[in-house]
């Protein structure tokens, strides 16, 4: 390897500093280079009813999915449908890669049919059926619904959890307090279904975890059998007795689904989320503040589901991860939550940094073209012992300044 100094882009009248690789002190480099990165490619899916499949070659991607909402419509002594969650995280393939995307069904009202991909059904009645849960939405390496999937787990990348159907009634008999609404799909744990007036009797479903699929009919003091019972990729089923004027909503899909509300008018709870297949994972319950599909945030995902795959060609330093500040090798102080790589592009921006990053002793870094439009001092620093290793091109605006006290190789 060379030292990066040596191989350098330089604008007339640069000054470049040479001969430091393993020098100590303070690096000042006056130079200005203008560097765009390519374009990230983007992936989005919306609900099809169907398995939905792309072929992405050797990198690195970020991977978004949105789970549905549950039904319930808020009219006619009806609840709403829960929200679904949200979550996102990275993954690096070595070769040609397929990926597997189902992307979650909006809740309907039936006591018969469920929602794509796991959203148990509700309480059947001749004077109106009760509304499913909502469909989760995954990606995997392997084909198939998710409540197929138990047995290869390994192969799922991420899950967004769906929220529960609600509670209630086409009468005017039973008006406001009998209409609950859905529990917010997850999070590490779906949402519980909305308490109903006189509880006891009509008991809401709690929601899926990351080891359980939620009861049925317990938020109350009732518990009742559900017509299915919530498990891996599956919400519960509103049990299917047609005695009362109430109807029960069903669970919400998730990685374990959400249980039914009972038949007399209980909610379905949210299932659960799992970010265990790819890194720096994050997720958010419907209940929380995420991305907008369009652009902006937004509180909980409302209609069908959704999917977003990412191809990372470039990250942004942010700085500032609880715990890991300055890190160098911290996914979470860089936009998106991925380390670069060699393949991956970095650039620390001109302002709105308060950490800036280290390569602290005994670690290595790389990156591919390194971008630095930072004039703060030391708005790069390698801790003795610590490497950065420069595949491409190292570019700064005039001015710069980083504090080599390790080794930079290019």
């Amino acid at each position: 390897m060379k030292n990066i100094f040596h191989i350098i882009k330089t604008t007339e009248n640069s000054m470049i500093e040479k001969n430091l690789s393993g020098h100590k002190g303070l690096l000042v480099v006056f130079m200005f280079i203008s560097l765009i990165s390519p374009a990230q490619t983007v992936y989005n899916y919306t609900y099809t009813g169907a398995a939905q499949s792309v072929e992405l070659p050797a990198g690195t991607y970020q991977l978004e999915v949105w789970g549905a909402q549950g039904g319930g419509t808020g009219a006619n002594y009806w609840g709403v449908g829960g929200n679904g969650g949200y979550s996102k995280g990275a993954i690096s393939i070595s070769t040609t890669t397929t990926l597997y995307v189902y992307v979650g069904q909006q809740g309907f009202q039936s006591g018969s049919t469920a929602a794509f991909n796991g959203g148990g059904t509700g309480n059947p009645n001749v004077s109106g059926d009760g509304f499913t849960g909502g469909g989760a939405t995954h990606i995997a390496k392997r084909s198939g619904l998710l409540s197929t999937l138990s047995s290869y787990v390994s192969d799922i990348y991420i899950v967004a959890g769906a929220g529960g159907g609600a509670g209630g009634n086409n009468s005017t008999n039973y008006g406001t307090g009998y209409d609950p609404d859905g529990g917010y799909g997850g999070g590490l744990t779906g949402g519980n279904g909305e308490l109903s007036n006189q509880s006891s009797m009509r008991g809401s479903g709690s929601g899926g975890t990351q080891t359980d699929g939620g009861a049925s009919g317990v938020t109350g003091d009732a518990y009742e059998t559900p017509y299915i019972a919530a498990g891996f990729g599956i919400g519960a089923s509103s049990n299917r007795n047609t005695e009362d004027a109430i109807q029960g909503g069903g669970g919400g899909g998730g990685y374990f689904g959400g249980g039914a509300g009972s038949h007399r008018g209980g909610a379905g709870a949210g299932g659960s989320s799992y970010i265990g297949g790819v890194t720096s994972g994050v997720t958010y319950a419907g209940n929380a503040s995420m991305p907008n599909t369009s652009g902006g945030t937004m509180t909980g995902n409302t209609g069908y589901g959704y999917a977003r795959i990412t191809f990372i060609s470039s990250v942004t330093w942010v700085g500032g991860t609880t715990g890991a500040t300055t890190d160098w090798n911290t996914a979470s102080n860089w936009s998106p939550a991925v380390v670069p790589t060699s393949t991956i592009d970095a650039t620390i921006p001109a302002t709105g940094i308060t950490y800036y990053p280290v390569v602290a002793s005994g670690t290595n870094a790389i990156v591919k073209n390194l971008t630095n439009n930072s004039t703060a001092t030391n708005s790069i620093i390698v801790n003795t012992g610590g490497k950065l290793t420069v595949s491409g091109t190292y570019t700064a605006v005039s001015g710069a300044k980083i504090k080599v006290e390790g080794t930079i190789l290019q």
